[in-house]
């Protein structure tokens, strides 16, 4: 992918067609002062351009259960915690406001 403008010492952002021909999906990493990541958003407006968060979601609800679920204004969301992370999947929206994919932060950034 190429880096973004929004890239800086404390963020990461990578813009990349996951699937031919969609729009592209972000990988996002952000460091908290001290150096340790403090999330990493895997984001795309549809399932069809992410297949990154469609596995991962997959990946969890098989190794870690089906998570909790829950619906918050026009985003439906499921939230698992797994092996000192926190993954927090949403998807909805509608045009430019839609989304599909994670926020993944660590246990301990609550």
């Amino acid at each position: 992918g190429e880096k973004t403008a929004m890239e800086d010492q404390v963020r990461l952002q990578f813009d990349f067609e996951a699937v031919p021909e969609q729009a592209p999906m972000a990988l996002v990493v952000d460091w908290d002062e001290k150096g340790a990541i403090s999330q990493i958003l895997i984001d795309a407006f549809s399932e069809e351009q992410n297949p990154v968060a469609k596995e991962l979601k997959a990946w969890l609800t098989l190794n870690a259960g089906p998570g909790v679920a829950s619906t918050e204004d026009a985003y439906s969301k499921n939230t698992w915690e797994y092996n000192g992370w926190t993954f927090v999947f949403s998807e909805g929206g509608d045009g430019e406001d839609s989304a599909y994919g994670f926020n993944i932060s660590p246990l301990t950034a609550k």
